[in-house]
């Protein structure tokens, strides 16, 4: 089986889907405050333990940036 190459955009969706189980909104109703770029490189994409903590370290710094918290939910 061949692994799928991660993209930007896939881990733009990827915090999108923890953003609306967590907050039932999207990444794209909640203001800017972070830069998905800072959190993924292709590096990263390759290693899928340290992506899906970079992807939970985007949405929870997205939601606190924006007054909320995954922690409670």
């Amino acid at each position: 089986m061949t692994a799928t190459k991660k993209t930007l955009q896939q881990f733009i969706q990827d915090v999108d889907t923890v953003i609306e189980a967590h907050l039932m909104c999207s990444v794209h109703d909640l203001p800017d405050t972070i830069y998905f770029a800072d959190y993924f490189d292709e590096d990263i994409a390759e290693r899928p333990a340290d992506y899906k903590n970079m992807v939970l370290a985007a949405a929870e710094d997205l939601a606190y940036d924006n007054g909320f918290s995954l922690d409670n939910y």
